[in-house]
C-alpha cells in the first residue's frame, strides 16, 4: 500500500506514550492481573513512542489477559527488534 503523501510523525513522550497505549489496551485488560500494569509499560517501551506502534500493539494487545501472555508479548517484541538492524538501539527516522 502506498500513500499519496507522506508526513513526518514524531515521537511521543514516555508520558503520552502510556496513556495512548493504556487507552488502546483498555482499563478491563490493565486490572485482569496485578502484573499486567507493569508488563504493560515494558511493552509500551519498546514501542519507542511510535504512535502506530503504540496502537497497533495495544489493540492486539487488549484481549490478553493473563500475564504470561503479556511476557511471552515482550518475549516475541525482543526477539523481533534483534532480527532487524539498528533496532533495539536508538534509531534515526527522517
Amino acid at each position: 500500500m502506498e500513500a499519496g503523501r507522506k508526513f513526518q510523525v514524531a515521537c511521543l513522550s514516555e508520558k503520552d506514550a502510556w496513556e495512548l497505549f493504556q487507552e488502546k489496551v483498555g482499563e478491563e485488560t490493565l486490572e485482569s492481573d496485578h502484573d499486567i500494569v507493569e508488563l504493560a509499560q515494558t511493552v509500551a517501551k519498546k514501542c519507542g513512542g511510535l504512535p502506530l506502534a503504540l496502537i497497533t500493539i495495544g489493540r492486539a494487545m487488549a484481549i490478553k489477559k493473563t500475564a504470561e501472555e503479556w511476557r511471552h508479548a515482550i518475549e516475541v517484541l525482543r526477539r523481533s527488534a534483534s532480527e532487524f538492524p539498528g533496532l533495539g538501539k536508538e534509531v534515526q527516522f527522517y
